[in-house]
């Protein structure tokens, strides 16, 4: 690829503004070390001191878990009802308490600020799980403070009995990335927290702030839910509510109501704190989706969803599981539809006649998947497209979740974010594998772009079926969308990163820019100059090339970001 130098400097703002964006959210930096002769070889190796002015972090908790979990909704399902309930919970270290016939103990933990729940339940549930954390607050005076809290994966708090925060949705652990304005007592104040898990990492962290202007959580984020109260009259309301201080968030919220391939059912504006009340008595029976835009109090644009059924959705889940193809897969449309069906007799726990219905929210996403498929009306504005193949080496279906922008114009070309993923511990099959069944992105709800995932084969470090895996997903997308050859950028986090340095170094002439975010490997790193030089001229090769750098001279002319070093 043959791009102008104002073209390539184009590409490295594109890509810097669109990292700077994810990263810079909820995270510090931490201060570099000063480099000179004396400690160049340190620096080289640890370029980021350890920051050591987050010393708010509350770092004494009691963790209860794992508790096992079907669906990400039973977030809201009061484990701790026989224990006198979430919002009357003060428990004691060592206190036992029984959960679902299994006997779980409080157990006391200690962190710098963040707590590595995966690390607390290793050789036990670690996916599609639950644990609940909680310590106390002594406070010399009552008054207004802030909480700041990162979880990953979704996360409820209560203080004092009342419930005052609720995400329900995966994510990654960011610090801060939360942050909720309370009213504290004097003297002692009870916090408990609910960390929900799907896959991948999982943990939490809390600090407390006296001075909300520090914080970059302070934007005006608002909840949004549906409540169908009365069936019988097809009403459905919908509610907002701030997590900031709520008597000061009087934001306009948009809101579109759209069901399978786009097509509009609602339109309205009202304001945060109102409830809206729609009657849905003659929309059509199946999947909907909301979609909720409003501006922070800085002023940036934020998108919310939720999604909503109507009609009888398991007759609807029980059409497409028993309709749907054998083991035996030879299309890239049947394997989709296999996997669909399995997704849904998973999200049930393989109860297809009565299941437990806190977990049919999980249907939203499979069915409003497949009815656009069978519409073929999957391009449009803010869409969701999961590509497909049979891979001929070992004839198994692959799989590529694509999204779409906002201002999504089939005539013009659009450029295109590859984005590859982590490693994944559990190394679940695609159904259970994080984020499968998401079907919106920040980042193409932000830029105008189209953001693809490619699965990589797994845990492949995207090399040989993995790196294949990448060409294909992106010669899919060509063929699908009106992509700009020429703005096509990779980028990638941990293991991701690694794969970008991979992909990238192989096929530059294929991308405009990268980024890789903080993955890459070298034996440098891990090994004294003393070691290194002892290596025989064999085991110096073998090392280099292992090296996510090792063809870096391919590279000479490509735009490159790295993101590397310490969030803490």
């Amino acid at each position: 690829m043959k791009l102008l130098s104002e073209q390539k400097a184009y590409n490295l703002f594109f890509i810097y503004v669109f990292c700077v964006s994810l990263l810079s959210s909820g995270s510090v930096f931490s201060q570099v070390n000063k480099l000179d002769g004396k400690n160049l070889e340190e620096t080289m190796r640890n370029p980021w001191k350890p920051d050591q002015e987050r010393s708010a972090f509350l770092q004494d908790w009691l963790i209860l878990g794992s508790i096992p979990i079907d669906a990400i909704e039973e977030i809201d399902k009061d484990f701790l009802a026989e224990n006198n309930g979430e919002a009357n919970v003060q428990p004691i270290e060592g206190q036992v308490v029984k959960i679902s016939g299994s006997e779980m103990k409080w157990t006391p933990v200690k962190c710098n600020d963040a707590v590595d729940l995966l690390k607390i339940f290793q050789g036990g549930r670690t996916q599609n799980a639950l644990a609940y954390a909680y310590t106390k607050i002594n406070r010399k005076k009552a008054g207004r403070t802030y909480i700041a809290f990162g979880s990953d994966d979704g996360i409820k708090v209560w203080l004092n009995g009342k419930l005052v925060h609720r995400v329900a949705k995966t994510r990654p652990l960011v610090l801060d990335e939360d942050g909720v304005a309370l009213d504290m007592n004097a003297g002692e104040n009870h916090l408990l927290l609910k960390i929900q898990q799907s896959g991948g990492g999982w943990g939490f962290a809390a600090r407390i702030m006296e001075n909300m202007n520090v914080l970059d959580f302070a934007t005006g984020n608002i909840e949004f839910s549906l409540t169908d109260i009365n069936p019988q009259k097809n009403t459905l309301t919908v509610q907002s509510t701030g997590n900031l201080d709520q008597l000061s968030l009087k934001q306009t919220v948009q809101m579109e109501v759209y069901a399978a391939g786009g097509n509009t059912i609602v339109k309205k504006t009202f304001d945060c704190s109102q409830s809206v009340v729609l009657n849905y008595e003659n929309w059509p029976d199946g999947a909907y989706e909301f979609r909720f835009t409003y501006k922070d109090i800085r002023g940036a644009t934020s998108i919310k969803y939720a999604s909503w059924y109507k009609g009888d959705i398991l007759a609807a889940a029980r059409q497409i599981v028993e309709s749907a193809p054998d083991k035996d897969i030879k299309t890239p449309e049947a394997a989709t539809h296999r996997m669909l069906a399995d997704m849904i007799m998973d999200r049930l726990g393989k109860n297809l006649q009565n299941p437990d219905p806190t977990k049919l929210g999980a249907l939203d996403s499979p069915l409003m998947e497949f009815a656009e498929i069978k519409s073929n009306k999957q391009i449009y504005p803010g869409g969701f497209v999961r590509l497909a193949y049979i891979d001929d080496i070992d004839d198994t279906p692959q799989f590529c979740r694509c999204y779409l922008p906002l201002k999504c114009d089939p005539s013009k070309k659009l450029p295109m974010i590859v984005s590859l993923h982590g490693y994944n511990g559990e190394f679940p099959e695609y159904i259970h594998w994080w984020s499968v069944d998401k079907r919106h992105d920040l980042v193409s709800d932000t830029y105008d772009v189209i953001y693809i995932e490619p699965h990589g084969r797994g845990n492949a470090d995207y090399l040989g079926i993995g790196d294949r895996d990448v060409l294909k997903c992106i010669e899919m997308a060509k063929q699908k969308f009106n992509v700009d050859d020429n703005r096509v950028y990779l980028m990638g986090f941990s293991m991701g990163g690694f794969g970008t340095w991979n992909v990238a170094t192989r096929h530059p002439e294929l991308f405009a820019a990268i980024a890789p975010v903080y993955g890459g490997d070298d034996y440098r790193v891990f090994l004294s100059p003393e070691n290194i030089e002892k290596m025989s001229a064999w085991e110096r090769f073998l090392n280099e090339k292992s090296v996510s750098t090792a063809q870096i001279e391919s590279l000479l002319t490509m735009p490159i970001l790295v993101s590397h070093g310490s969030s803490r």
